[in-house]
């Protein structure tokens, strides 16, 4: 018998996926020669923790397992006009452990004919269920394993961007024989952005410092004049940062969740908040009915085009956040573009700092572990740290990306100060360490 759980939700019934030398579709009834053809090879199943089958019973059996649960492709070769393998999506192990069930995830796993191993026919397949399973399926994770004395698959999983998580134990009933067995996780780097939303909504859900609105007490100070606003986790913005509220146009760039717009509309402005989190917007809309005020409300990802015409906006208040996206040029150009001449741009920036040390541990000295800069989509390692830590896909930004993409896009600096960690219980990057964290900054449009 065939030794995995089905994918739930997932059946091959209709799916043609094509390479350049390769169709992926469901298994027929008439792919059993083919199949018993290289399965029969001893070598080959044993790789993926299965005998090699001794006659095609053997064969015809599992592949009426195949047909049943529609959970594996068959690899066929389109100029030898043949099966030459197999390709199956299956429960990943995440759904068991703790620090990875929240994902929404497949494991995958081949076979390939042992004639057409070195060919590159593997790498070329995997890639093709990678962009099917992040694109159609929207899988926040797809997961690989392989046994250690097997380097021909460690080899194709890492050429496919897998990062390595740890390693564990797998016992073959079949073969009467337990595998050290390393086990991988791939993000959808393209995707990645939505990966974090959903890590925030969950955030949120669990009662995220950062989600937490603005309670009717503080939302009636503001009505009298009494209030502060936060761009990093513990210093208040200056007042004299901010221009005249009272008509203002402004735009609450990826600052939803309301903890600052309720005070900006409250004060007399005319607010748009524009995030990708559904959490953190729905906040906004909760406050604004709580209070009976108006707010535009923009779901939108600003590693792409933001969604409004040039010169849309007096002001931005852009608090920490572009630790979630990669390019920060972006960011900046486009604030460029939509801020009136003269408009103000007020921004909570992550100095990367936090991103080289381990996790604080009671009683333990801090140790420098990463580097910088922090990118997990070209670090393997560091997203696997992310996974583990649950900390959704963050990125290291240097002084020149930060300080200086803002001059380059065209803003003047007219003011700045650095602030701390919020957590008292961190042993570095707070006050008392002297060490700060992050900054904010004032740019005007020139």
């Amino acid at each position: 018998m065939v030794e995995y759980t089905t994918a739930e939700g997932f059946d091959t019934t209709g799916i043609i996926l094509e390479t350049e030398r390769l169709l992926l579709r469901p298994f027929t009834p008439d792919d059993l020669a083919d199949f018993y053809a290289y399965a029969r090879v001893p070598g080959v199943g044993e790789a993926a923790g299965w005998p090699h089958h001794e006659s095609i019973k053997t064969s015809e059996n599992i592949l009426k397992i195949f047909l049943n649960d529609k959970n594996n492709f068959a690899l066929y070769h389109k100029a030898d006009k043949k099966v030459i393998g197999s390709f199956g999506v299956k429960e990943s192990w995440t759904d068991k452990h703790d620090d990875y069930k929240h994902l929404k995830a497949y494991e995958i796993g081949y076979v390939l004919s042992q004639a057409y191993w070195g060919q590159g026919l593997v790498p070329e397949a995997t890639r093709a269920v990678i962009d099917y399973l992040f694109n159609v399926i929207k899988l926040d994770a797809i997961s690989i394993c392989h046994f250690r004395e097997n380097d021909r698959s460690r080899r194709v999983i890492e050429k496919c961007g897998f990062s390595f998580i740890m390693e564990d134990k797998y016992f073959s009933k079949q073969l009467n024989k337990e595998f050290n067995d390393l086990k991988y996780l791939l993000f959808p780097a393209e995707r990645y952005t939505e990966v974090n939303a959903q890590h925030i909504d969950r955030w949120v859900a669990e009662g995220w410092i950062w989600g937490q609105p603005v309670s009717p007490a503080v939302c009636e100070k503001a009505r009298r004049g009494e209030w502060d606003v936060l761009l990093t986790p513990t210093r208040p913005v200056p007042k004299a940062w901010f221009p005249p509220f009272k008509g203002a146009k402004i735009l609450g760039l990826a600052s939803g969740g309301g903890q600052q717009m309720p005070i900006f509309s409250l004060l007399g402005g005319h607010c748009t908040v524009m995030d990708l989190s559904d959490a953190q917007l729905e906040s906004e809309k909760t406050v604004a009915r709580r209070e009976g005020y108006e707010i535009e409300i923009i779901k939108a990802d600003m590693t792409r085009p933001f969604p409004f015409p040039d010169e849309s906006f007096d002001f931005i208040f852009h608090p920490v956040s572009n630790c979630y996206i990669e390019d920060v040029h972006h960011v900046w150009r486009e604030c460029h573009r939509v801020l009136k001449p003269g408009g103000v741009l007020l921004s909570g920036l992550d100095n990367g700092i936090n991103y080289l040390f381990d996790t604080d541990e009671a009683g333990k000295p801090l140790l420098v572990t990463q580097s910088l800069p922090f990118n997990p989509l070209k670090n393997p390692a560091q997203m696997a740290l992310l996974i583990k830590e649950d900390s959704a896909i963050q990125f290291s930004h240097t002084f020149d990306e930060q300080i200086g993409g803002q001059l380059r896009a065209g803003f003047i600096l007219t003011g700045a100060y650095e602030d701390y960690n919020h957590d008292p219980e961190e042993k570095f990057a707070t006050a008392e360490a002297g060490i700060p964290a992050f900054w904010a900054t004032r740019a005007v449009k020139g």
